[in-house]
This record gives structure tokens, sequence and C-alpha cells, in this order.
């Protein structure tokens, strides 16, 4: 009878024990479904996390792909700018000559303006004094007319009283 309440001691203690590491082992297995529902919990923030920033990764990237092509762009309009600007400037350049080769031109014709101002005074000189003397010539030949046309008279007088006298 004792070694049989010995033995139920002993099973009971063992019992205990196992009672004991059962709740122990219940415990962990709580504290380890805790953890791993933090480790869960973690892992998809960590997942949500990964997301984003792959997300905000493609969004880097295609802006960069349409800085890149802006870039490109501006620097084709930059180039073709250049260009327009190289040629505005050959034009300016072309203009300018041709402004000089222009002012040299008109130099040239008033100078030849001038000239020409010159002889038309000249000229018009000249024939303001050969109107004076054709006015002259005219007003002799007018007299001298008269004067023919007084003997033309005084002759036909004259025959006229010689053949009267006759």
């Amino acid at each position: 009878l004792r070694v049989r309440k010995e033995k139920q001691y002993q099973l009971l203690e063992k019992l205990q024990a196992q009672e004991e590491a059962k709740r122990q082992a219940e415990d962990q297995v709580a504290g380890m479904e805790e953890q791993l529902r933090g480790l869960h919990a973690r892992n998809v923030d960590l997942e949500t996390q990964i997301k984003v920033e792959a997300r905000g990764k493609n969004n880097v990237e295609e802006a960069n792909k349409e800085l890149q092509m802006e870039n490109g762009n501006l620097f084709n309009a930059n180039k073709e700018l250049q260009l327009k600007i190289e040629k505005s400037e050959k034009e300016r350049i072309r203009m300018e000559a041709e402004a000089r080769d222009s002012g040299d031109q008109m130099r040239e014709m008033a100078d030849k303006t001038f000239q020409l101002l010159e002889r038309l005074k000249l000229a018009e000189l000249g024939k303001t004094k050969a109107m004076e003397a054709l006015k002259k010539k005219e007003q002799d030949m007018v007299s001298l007319q008269k004067k023919n046309a007084r003997l033309i008279k005084e002759s036909t007088e004259e025959a006229k009283a010689r053949v009267k006298a006759e």
C-alpha cells in the first residue's frame, strides 16, 4: 500500500510536472503565437513597405525616363535654337555688310546727285543767259522787222513819189 502510494505520489508528481511542462509549453506556444503574429504583422508591414518602395522606384524610374526624354527634347530644341542663332547672326552680318555697301552706294549717289545739281545749276544759269540773249535777239529782230517795214514803207512811198514825179 505504501509502495502504491509512493507510486501514486510519483505519478502525481510526474503528472503535475507534465501539466506544468504542458502549461509552460502552452505559455511558450502562446508566446510563440504572439511572436508569430508580431512577425506576421511585421512581415505584412515589410511587404507593404517593399511594394510602396517598388512603386516609388517605378515612379522614380518613369519620372527619370520622362526627364531623360524631356532633356533630349530640350537638347534638340537648344540645338535648333543654336542653329537659328547662328543663322540669324550670319544674316545680321550679311545685312550689316549690305547696309555698309548700300551706305557707300548712297554716298556715291549723293555725290553724283550733288554733281548733277551743280551741273543743273550751271546749265540753268547758262539757259537763263541764253534765254536773255534770245529775248534780246528777238527784241532786236522785232526792232529790225519794224525798221524793215518802215524802210519798205518809205521806199514804196518814195517809189510812188518817184512814179508820180516822173
